[in-house]
């Protein structure tokens, strides 16, 4: 889900036998949007891909990307004598579903991208501007989602100087809830962080880490681990003392009547996706929801604030269904205990779905000795055993096409530009036909300022995947600023 930053950034493919319907911010009822699903052809019909929705990325200042939406200030000094249907127009043919909010903005800025996405019928969700105060934003009401708990901490209670009180927790739930406003706790994002920080191997060795992508897992070792860096193990105890305070806040929530919602921030480091979930809704049971109510943030909350019908058995109801073993409303752990899912009508057993995670599990392997080559500075030593490799054999397995794309996305996230063109260049000698190879050479290139390179590969991916509402724009923007 893309980002409306405003500021400097903030601490912080779902598995088909997992509950797929989790959201991580996105829309609310009155206006929600659509549900996009995978439908590339496949031989045994459309993709068995997560359904998402697409938020937009407002950013500010010289630095924003062609085909971004303008700063929040220049569409509200520009919103003057145009309509409400044009501004919807232009965000359907877009094709954005939300606005979604992490960093800092003013209040005037933030105030004028409530105003500016409620013309165009865009949901505001995501964090909170932690500049501004909590009470603030419930006020505006305009915010439908907080995709995190651990945002109150920053907008509500560090600005208080009397402590964290009983009081004090029930005063802002009930805010919250009569604002309208709904919350993805995500305690498992804030619990993982004080267990990468107190040990981060212990973390890594995870049996569950098979399930990782190379260049995601790559990304999680101490060289490159964000919470490595920025903490000592010290640290850990004072986090540790309010992630109480969100479990506190969490229950308070459930009891006011929020709407709750299950997710994980899956890719976060060390929250591996799937499992993840899992280990939210036990989180949520720690904290004092029932499991009745955790799986209701998973499935019925989540299907009724995307307004998808999903989370419920009825006529006419989305065909996603998990079949547990075990009766999780007696112990949350017995939602691991899965039998089988529908996803879209197709019936995938627990020996198929086995099969699948075996196999996901040796790609991931096999990627590993091109992968592992890799560090924050380039790919030197990586190329050196591709080359070799195929040498030996022309045809030898050394990445998949999502790996290398993957890789390419971490270079750019790590601010290695040059290393990430350079493995975008690569992908798009091995996996020509893919639009999304090209996609990631154009992101390198703009990063470089290399903008002719960037239109160049742009209008590849343009002519790969032509439906694509977002390549249209970005290739228009570039146009426009040549001439």
């Amino acid at each position: 889900m893309r980002h409306a930053r405003g500021g400097p950034r903030s601490l912080p493919c779902p598995r088909p036998d997992r509950f797929p319907r989790a959201p991580d911010g996105r829309g609310r009822p009155a206006r929600l949007p659509r549900e996009r699903r995978h439908d590339r052809a496949q031989p045994e019909g459309p993709a068995l891909a997560p359904r998402a929705a697409r938020a937009h990325r407002a950013r500010r200042g010289p630095r924003a990307a062609p085909g971004d939406l303008r700063s929040v200030r220049e569409r509200a000094a520009g919103s003057h004598g145009r309509g409400r249907a044009a501004r919807r127009g232009r965000a359907a043919r877009a094709g954005y579903d939300c606005i979604k909010i992490h960093g800092e903005l003013s209040g005037e800025a933030y105030e004028a991208l409530l105003e500016e996405a409620s013309l165009a019928g865009l949901p505001v969700v995501g964090h909170a501007p932690r500049n501004l105060p909590m009470e603030r934003l419930l006020e505006l009401r305009g915010q439908v989602e907080i995709s995190h708990a651990e945002e109150y901490l920053y907008t509500y209670f560090d600005r208080r100087t009397v402590g964290v009180s009983t009081e004090a927790i029930e005063r802002v739930a009930k805010a919250t809830a009569e604002a309208g406003i709904a919350v993805t706790p995500n305690l498992v994002a804030y619990r993982l962080i004080v267990r990468q920080i107190e040990d981060l191997e212990r973390e890594l060795a995870r049996p569950e880490m098979a399930w990782v992508a190379p260049p995601g897992a790559r990304s999680w070792k101490p060289d490159l681990n964000r919470y490595k860096r920025a903490f000592e193990p010290s640290d850990a105890a004072p986090l540790g003392e309010r992630y109480s305070v969100l479990e506190r806040l969490t229950k308070a929530m459930q009891a006011a009547g929020v709407r709750l919602l299950a997710g994980s921030d899956a890719m976060n480091p060390v929250a591996i996706p799937g499992f993840s979930l899992h280990d939210e809704l036990e989180l949520l049971c720690a904290a004092g929801l029932t499991p009745y109510q955790a799986l209701r943030a998973a499935t019925f909350n989540a299907g009724e604030f995307l307004q998808s019908g999903a989370g419920r058995l009825a006529a006419g109801a989305p065909a996603d269904l998990v079949l547990l073993a075990e009766n999780p409303f007696e112990s949350i752990g017995r939602a691991r205990a899965i039998e089988g899912v529908l996803v879209r009508g197709r019936w995938l057993s627990k020996e198929e779905l086995a099969q699948r995670m075996k196999t996901l599990a040796a790609d991931y392997a096999r990627e590993e000795a091109f992968m592992s080559r890799f560090t924050p500075a380039g790919f030197e030593e990586a190329l050196a055993h591709l080359r070799a490799a195929r040498s030996e054999d022309p045809k030898a397995f050394l990445f998949r096409p999502e790996g290398i794309e993957s890789l390419a996305l971490l270079f750019g996230l790590i601010g290695n530009h040059s290393a990430a063109r350079a493995v975008a260049e690569l992908a798009t000698l091995e996996f020509p036909e893919r639009w999304t190879t090209w996609t990631r050479l154009a992101e390198a290139c703009l990063a470089l300022e290399d903008e002719p390179a960037a239109a160049a590969a742009y209008q590849h991916a343009h002519e790969l995947h032509p439906s694509d509402p977002h390549l249209a724009r970005v290739l228009e923007a570039l146009a426009a600023k040549s001439r």
